[in-house]
């Protein structure tokens, strides 16, 4: 049986060397409603293709998940982004402790309101390699401009909400 919707509780960018982003109030703290604070870019290049200019990859973590006697079967991230139609994922991955872990689920056309995942075979990981309730268990989200047309654009990121799919052991 699926558990609500629960959202992050802690947010930080995983990298910092490109575009970064704000909450709009100050610092970065509030996992909702977030803004780079440029334009991610796709210019065409002389010699064809396109440079870019990227934004910093965020990671979402302590979804607040409480388990009894369950056995965790599947996961699901929404995530509600504006895209401006030119934005595309990089990476949707789950992260634990310190690194991302399992298969990237990134779609490059994926819409505003996009679910990732379902069962743990999708995602290429074993329910024993995951504390689900610890504050490290997260995702990895990194947008960026389209890899094929000239862009320059904006994210919005308005929320990444977590679900976990659970069989009771009782």
């Amino acid at each position: 049986m699926w558990t609500p919707w629960h959202f992050s509780r802690q947010l930080r960018q995983l990298t910092t060397d490109q575009i970064s982003y704000t909450d709009s109030v100050g610092p970065l703290d509030t996992p909702k409603d977030i803004t780079s604070v440029g334009s991610v870019r796709g210019n065409a290049a002389a010699s064809g293709g396109l440079i870019t200019v990227e934004a910093n990859s965020l990671v979402f973590r302590d979804y607040g998940f409480i388990l009894g006697a369950d056995i965790v079967v599947g996961i699901e991230i929404q995530l509600s982004v504006t895209r401006l139609s030119r934005i595309q994922d990089r990476v949707i991955q789950l992260y634990i402790g310190s690194e991302a872990v399992g298969a990237n689920l990134a779609d490059a056309a994926a819409g505003d309101v996009q679910v990732y995942g379902g069962d743990l075979a999708k995602w290429q990981i074993s329910t024993m390699v995951v504390d689900y309730t610890s504050p490290q268990f997260g995702c990895v989200i990194d947008l960026g401009p389209h890899q094929r047309y000239p862009s320059n654009n904006t994210i919005t990121i308005h929320s990444v909400a977590m679900r976990l799919d659970l069989v009771s052991l009782v």
